[in-house]
């Protein structure tokens, strides 16, 4: 199946966030996930961005990005064009799912580098999350402790100091995976050995 979407810059998240809700002409939803890509390293846009000096470090955010590119139409094959990187998705129901071949949870599914972390992995994760009432991207956010499973996946999450948690679908989903680039605590329980 071959689908078109309108939007490049749309088309850009969806392989950033590598699984997706497409809106048919219709009104159907066609869920699609992660099926491979072409090979290319994976390159930052926002990182570019930040190196052109088109958008501050401390003003990052996938909706800097997006409202950039979307005032900007003439520079978008120069700026999306840095990342070499393409991804192919497949149609699916459900999901989206994880490393695991199971649906993941919003706040309760981790993404970590594959090659150094276990899979499934029981984890304790100290960071800050956004008001869930007053959103804004002024105010300090909030400290939170809770569990999360390393279940999720992640193809440009590499090393030891990356995680990614998975947000969920809805408006702060959003607003919070979009702005979220702050150091946070990561603990693996695991069994004491003998």
């Amino acid at each position: 199946m071959v689908v078109w979407l309108k939007s490049r810059v749309d088309r850009f998240f969806l392989e950033i966030q590598g699984s997706g809700r497409v809106v048919l002409e219709d009104g159907a939803i066609l869920r699609v996930h992660y099926a491979g890509s072409n090979g290319n390293a994976y390159r930052s846009v926002g990182r570019y961005l930040i190196d052109q000096n088109e958008i501050l470090k401390e003003n990052m955010s996938m909706q800097a990005i997006r409202t950039w590119l979307e005032l900007h139409p003439d520079r978008m094959d120069e700026v999306l064009h840095v990342n070499e990187s393409f991804v192919f998705f497949k149609k699916e129901e459900g999901g989206p799912y994880g490393s695991l071949s199971v649906e993941v949870s919003a706040f309760r599914s981790l993404a970590t580098d594959s090659r150094l972390f276990p899979k499934g992995a029981l984890c304790f994760l100290q960071a800050q999350l956004p008001d869930r009432v007053n959103v804004n991207p002024i105010k300090t956010w909030e400290n939170a402790s809770f569990f999360v499973l390393n279940q999720d996946t992640g193809g440009a999450i590499k090393g030891p100091g990356r995680a990614d948690i998975f947000c969920g679908s809805d408006n702060y989903a959003e607003y919070t995976a979009g702005h979220m680039n702050t150091y946070g605590r990561l603990y693996f329980l695991v069994l004491k050995s003998d």
